[in-house]
């Protein structure tokens, strides 16, 4: 009786087993629209539209600090050097003003395990939230699984040659204008050296078969480390 009834109950498991895997198999993506609107309802909309990024329909400047706490609040780590936010999935290098941030589509630890908790910076960007579903380039839906592939057909045909690939990383690049410059870099005109803008997409690698995992972040700045 107890081996019929460990019978019954192994095939039972496996059905209901095949059928979550069934339904899974079944979802199918959303369609481009059916994107856009679920964009529309994300706590974290970003949009990227030609060398500018807007959070939440507000123009991200590289600009101070203080500029960033207005859109997103005040942050959970803020040391010279780096600024992390627990209210949205952004993390800065910053110093006097924001040199670069990152907004990130994936947990800033995956694939790195190894970042201890004991180290305050590794704290905070262990506890940033990612975004919540889309973020729109030229009002086209990129999501962490875009691949690469994907990515490259989308971007080239809008950007044509300011569309490249730097050291393996899907990076787009402005060389601006003053009066482009200044509204992205208020504080601009100390050091002109500087007049690129660089939006690079970020990918996760898995370190012993060298696939990609997924988008993990995007990349702004006006420097590339």
């Amino acid at each position: 009786m107890k081996r019929k009834l460990l019978i019954l109950f192994i095939a039972l498991l496996a059905i209901a087993c095949n059928g979550q895997q069934s339904s899974k198999e079944n979802v199918k993506p959303l369609t481009e629209q059916e994107a856009l609107e679920a964009f529309k309802k994300q706590k974290h909309r970003f949009e990227i539209k030609g060398y500018k990024i807007y959070y939440n329909d507000q123009l991200m400047k590289l600009d101070s600090v203080t500029h960033f706490i207005k859109r997103m609040g005040e942050p959970s780590y803020n040391k010279r050097g780096d600024i992390v936010w627990n209210t949205a999935p952004v993390w800065g290098m910053r110093y006097s003003t924001m040199e670069k941030f990152f907004i990130y589509f994936r947990p800033y630890a995956e694939g790195r395990e190894e970042l201890s908790d004991l180290y305050p910076f590794y704290y905070a960007v262990k506890r940033m939230p990612e975004i919540d579903g889309y973020m729109l380039v030229e009002g086209h839906p990129i999501h962490k699984d875009t691949t690469p592939k994907e990515l490259s057909e989308i971007l080239k045909p809008i950007y044509g040659e300011h569309f490249v690939n730097l050291m393996g990383t899907p990076t787009i690049v402005f060389e601006l204008k003053e009066d482009e410059i200044k509204e992205i870099i208020p504080h601009w005109g100390a050091d002109k050296s500087y007049k690129n803008i660089f939006i690079s997409f970020d990918y996760l690698i898995d370190e012993q078969t060298k696939k990609v995992i997924g988008l993990k972040s995007v990349d702004y700045s006006y420097f590339l480390l």
